[in-house]
């Protein structure tokens, strides 16, 4: 979520729910893209 914010991609956002994987969405006809690390950390 930092890296997307940092983008500016999407504003502060609260998280309520953390499932295996993600999802991003607002893509206009969709998108692919790789991730070579996946991670999830609470405090």
């Amino acid at each position: 979520m930092n890296w997307i914010r940092g983008r500016g991609w999407i504003g502060d956002a609260t998280m309520n729910e953390v499932q295996f994987g993600f999802e991003i969405t607002s893509s206009s006809g969709g998108m692919n893209f790789t991730s070579n690390s996946y991670s999830v950390t609470s405090s």
